[in-house]
């Protein structure tokens, strides 16, 4: 009971300390609750973000083949197929079956094929809009109206209006007739369940409609081609990071097992969709984010663990004096070990709880799917009170077995400190090591055997150990610090500030784990700012890159120029969307420099800076003086007449036919068009008409209603038969006034198109390129290059204008004018690229971008920027680190607290003394504050300033490291998140003031009443 007694007594007398460690065990607690939460489970609710957020082809896989004739068997083979390699990996599939485009027998005058659908899972994700379904009992009855012979059909309400089709209307196809049940509208066309299918989005796609919604029962009649789907979605709902993985490393296997199965077909399998480069491009996110997973860990860990070391050497120097006392009654260094094991369970499980109670509260609200792992606040708890148990225990064991009597080594300190030269070496070793690895690599990642990037331990530290190592070499450099501090002291007249002066160079063990805590937390403040900002920015720069636009609306299914494209004045349609800024056509498309394949992006050069602010690429001017000075031809008014007057004649006689003999049946004749060029430098192909050898004909056309129209050019092809046919082109007029154009065109049947160019293309076309085309075709700017376009055929004899470090919208890229590019591919008799996107510049982007999917004529897919971004996967993780940084704030400011009480407790004896010798209250208060202030305010300048430091080194390549789909040009930057970061620095420093303050106020309070010899008592 005695002994009891004497414990508590002794725990009442260090309180203040005592508290301090229940206060870094509670915090310390919640805190690796909250960040080992987030962190155990970002991984997971990062994927299903983006499993959602991947739409239309990004996030379907699709596997295609036609129709066996035994489809039950093909059915069934298949199933078992994706039954083992997909579904057992978070992913559903479903089967369906379409039909090319079949003409129909009574061919309306726009929609002239329809194109059918058997799939029973269409009525789940769409709406019926009028009548019934296909597979209704009522169906058959077309709505109302009795049909013969007729199978019932859905069709998508937009096709339906295309095709001039209602409820009750027979469609007649080849084999197969069809009445109208019902129309439909899916609920969301660019939901991945959809696979991108174009039709789904606008119910047209070129003179096709549908999809047309029957029972697969009635395809068997049908005379066309007939394709079985098979499309895998991931299931966001099931998916974690494992899952995904292995779904995606069974997709190459599917596509042999399905060839392998007899039942399936030997036509082939034709695999689609982009789901494949979804998950890749996800999973290098998730890995990325491991480099990020350790700094959150080791600055709590690390400044908890200081914090409870710290203040465990407080409380035994606090009690050197009762321990040497007890020892020499006969204690044992066991026995007080096993008190402090005692005082240490009593002071932290309760601690331990209540920060795991806390812990567990936080991250419910922070991370919900955390729910689903409530025992890591627990484990947590746990592990904090083990760590508290051994550092107390520990630290009285070996204090209670140094020396009673003075001047032995272990007294004096010798071995101790040597024992902390050691530490402080091997700390700074690996520390060094680290950096270099990490400098290395230039990242927390090294190649592995497989040649895959993995996580390097030793270097994904790097950052913490040189901030702990510059931390602990700064109270290194107290005590030198402190000396020369003293003797500046002794050369001014009065108390303050001499007096904190000699204290702080007396007293320097005590103040360096102050120094030692609070510099170790401003630095994983500036650390954390640093790496945050620099990921933001960088991030902000892939992301543009990577898109263009601040919106990209992309146009499915084009390649070239053929004809009418309804997409050629989507650029007004798009412009008047409410906070649309610009909107410009950009092509996009796979070329070749020589044998290596890059990226074409072509779009009008005097518009890059409105199409896509913030992205880096820019147009020299040099660009602009070449095409300002480009020759163009005549201006074409919008919607006045183009009149093109030729003569025809067969290539054989090289003669025109007899005046008015008419052309016999099955001759060959020769279509004409006119080409024209807008202010955007979008090719419009208008057909003239079809001219018959024999007497010069005047064909016309009129100009489309575009701004800015010039005339690109005439182009002859020859149709109706085969033979071959000289073409003579004898005069071009544009609303009534000639242009001069005239010459002669040859087509024939192995040549069957010829073109007529209004104005010399011999120039070469300049062009930005990215430093990876440079190199690959060692280009430098004046020098020339020479690319192919695979959509088209065209070859570019081009002239490098600049090299610039990456190209908006292709890795690696080249960047030119679209008109410039159109005009060298008319004139080269190759295919003109049609543009295959917009850029928008948006005031807000993901409104816009809203707007555009909710109500859309076009088929199109629409990103972001945001769509880009890997802040889906980064930011849980830089909100842990956060986190980790407040925590290393909170600690120190405990430290401190922990420092001001002790010291309090060890000078009260000082306080009389000084009040005796005439030193007033206030004047010991004031000096006290200055001491504990001046001590925290230099800690923390000497921690930004390390911070600082390390985040120079680490910070860019960090951010750079958490995208790994960013171009490989793009250079990352330091660029410190300025907000967060003066708000934690502001907190730490009003912290430490407040806790000097606090002191202060203390030791004024003392000093009215002490009197020598009152700390004896």
């Amino acid at each position: 009971m005695a002994t009891t007694r004497v414990q508590v007594a002794r725990s009442r007398a260090r309180s203040g300390v005592l508290a301090g460690l229940a206060a870094v065990t509670l915090l310390l607690t919640a805190l690796l609750a909250v960040v080992t939460g987030i962190l155990v489970t970002a991984p997971t609710s990062g994927a299903r973000d983006a499993i959602v957020a991947a739409d239309g082809a990004d996030g379907a896989a699709r596997w295609h083949t036609r129709l066996a004739d035994d489809a039950g068997a093909q059915s069934d083979a298949a199933a078992g197929v994706l039954d083992r390699f997909v579904a057992p990996h978070a992913a559903t599939w479903t089967r369906s079956v379409q039909s090319a485009p079949l003409p129909r027998l009574d061919a309306a005058d726009d929609a002239t094929q329809a194109v059918l659908l058997a799939d029973p899972a269409v009525p789940a994700r769409a709406e019926l809009v009028e009548g019934v379904w296909s597979d209704d009992p009522d169906a058959a009855a077309g709505g109302g109206g009795t049909q013969q012979d007729a199978v019932p059909a859905a069709v998508h309400v937009d096709a339906a209006a295309a095709a001039g089709l209602e409820v009750g209307s027979v469609i007649e196809l080849e084999g197969i007739r069809l009445v109208v049940a019902g129309t439909w509208r899916p609920i969301d066309p660019a939901a991945s369940e959809w696979a991108g299918d174009p039709l789904l989005a606008s119910g047209v796609d070129a003179d096709a409609f549908g999809p047309v919604l029957v029972d697969e029962s009635a395809l068997t009649e049908v005379e066309g081609a007939l394709f079985v789907r098979w499309t895998v979605v991931a299931d966001a709902s099931a998916a974690d990071a494992d899952t995904l993985a292995a779904l995606r490393a069974a997709f190459p296997f599917v596509t042999p097992a399905l060839s392998n199965e007899p039942a399936v077909g030997t036509d082939g399998i034709i695999e689609s969709g982009r789901l494949g480069e979804t998950l890749d491009r996800l999973l290098a996110g998730l890995g990325s984010v491991r480099a990020l997973v350790p700094l959150p860990l080791l600055l709590l860990g690390v400044a908890g663990l200081v914090a409870l070391v710290r203040l465990a050497a407080l409380l035994v120097a606090d009690r050197r004096s009762e321990t040497t006392l007890l020892l020499a009654r006969g204690a044992s260094p066991g026995t007080l070990a096993r008190d402090a094991a005692v005082e240490a369970i009593a002071v932290a499980v309760p601690a331990g709880v209540v920060g795991a109670l806390a812990g567990g509260v936080a991250l419910g609200a922070a991370a919900p799917l955390a729910a689903t792992r409530p025992l890591l606040p627990w484990l947590a708890a746990a592990g904090v009170v083990g760590v508290v148990a051994v550092v107390l225990t520990g630290t009285a064991w070996a204090d209670a077995r140094r020396p009673i009597v003075r001047g032995s080594g272990d007294e004096t300190g010798r071995a101790r400190r040597a024992l902390a030269v050691g530490g402080v070496v091997l700390l700074v070793a690996l520390a060094a090591v680290a950096l270099w690895q990490f400098r290395l690599y230039g990242s927390p990642f090294v190649p592995s055997a497989t040649g895959t990037a993995q996580v390097d331990p030793l270097a994904s530290l790097a950052p913490v150990l040189v901030l702990l190592a510059l931390a602990v070499a700064a109270v290194a450099l107290a005590g030198g610090a402190g000396r020369l501090l003293e003797r500046w002291g002794a050369t001014l007249p009065g108390l303050s500030p001499s007096l904190p002066a000699r204290q702080i160079a007396r007293r320097t063990p005590l103040y360096a784990s102050a120094v030692l805590v609070l510099s170790f937390a401003a630095g994983g403040l500036a650390l954390t700012g640093a790496v945050d900002g620099s990921w933001r920015e960088f991030d902000r720069s892939a992301a543009a890159a990577e898109i263009g636009g601040e919106v990209r609306v992309s146009l499915p299914g084009r390649s070239v120029v053929t004809g009418d494209d309804a997409a050629a004045t989507a650029g007004t349609e798009l412009s008047a969307v409410d906070g649309v800024r610009a909107a410009v056509p950009v092509f996009r498309g796979d070329v070749r420099v020589g044998s290596d394949p890059a990226d074409l992006v072509a779009l009008p050069a005097d518009r890059l800076d409105a199409a896509a602010p913030g992205a880096g690429t820019r147009m020299p001017s040099r660009i602009a003086t070449a095409l300002a000075s480009a020759p163009r031809g005549p201006e074409v008014a919008p919607g006045s007449e183009v009149a093109v007057t030729v003569e025809v004649a067969p290539a054989a006689s090289g003669t025109p036919a007899d005046a008015g003999e008419p052309a016999p049946e099955g001759a060959p004749r020769a279509a004409i068009a006119v080409w024209m060029l807008d202010g955007t430098g979008i090719a419009h192909r208008v057909d003239a008409g079809a001219a018959d050898p024999g007497t010069p004909e005047t064909l016309t056309s009129i100009a489309p209603d575009a701004e800015d129209l010039t005339l690109l050019g005439v182009e002859a092809r020859l149709t109706g038969g085969s033979g071959d046919l000289v073409v003579s082109v004898r005069d071009v007029a544009v609303g009534g006034d000639a242009t001069g154009l005239s010459g002669e065109l040859a087509v024939s049947s192995t040549a069957p198109a010829d073109r007529l160019a209004a104005a010399s293309a011999e120039d070469a076309v300049p062009v930005v390129v990215d430093e990876r085309i440079a190199a690959l075709a060692d280009a430098e700017p004046g020098d020339p290059i020479e690319f192919r376009i695979q959509e088209g055929g065209a070859t570019i004899r081009a002239e490098v204008a600049d090299v610039v470090p990456v190209v908006a919208g292709g890795d690696p890229a080249i960047l030119a004018d679209l008109s410039a590019v159109g005009t060298a591919a008319f004139a080269g008799d190759a295919g003109v690229p049609q543009h295959t996107e917009y850029w928008l510049a948006a005031d807000d982007p993901a409104a816009t971008a809203g707007a555009l999917l909710a109500d859309r004529s076009l088929a199109i897919d629409v990103d972001t920027r945001a769509d880009a971004s890997s802040a889906a996967l980064v930011e849980p993780a830089l909100a842990a680190l956060w986190i980790g940084a407040a925590g290393a704030a909170g600690f120190a400011l405990v430290g401190l607290a922990g420092l001001a009480a002790a010291l309090g407790s060890a000078r009260s004896g000082e306080v009389a003394v000084l009040r005796a010798l005439g030193t007033t209250s206030r004047g010991q208060g004031s000096a006290r504050r200055t001491e504990l202030a001046g001590v925290a305010l230099t800690a923390t300048v000497i921690g930004i300033a390390i911070g600082v430091a390390v985040g120079l080194a680490t910070a860019p390549d960090l951010g750079r490291a958490a995208v790994p789909s960013a171009a490989a040009g793009l250079t990352a930057t330091y660029a410190p998140t300025w907000i967060p970061l003066v708000i934690g620095v502001g907190a730490l420093v009003a912290g430490a003031i407040l806790v000097a303050i606090t002191a202060a106020r203390a030791v004024r309070v003392r000093a009215l009443t002490a009197r020598p010899g009152d700390e004896e008592r």
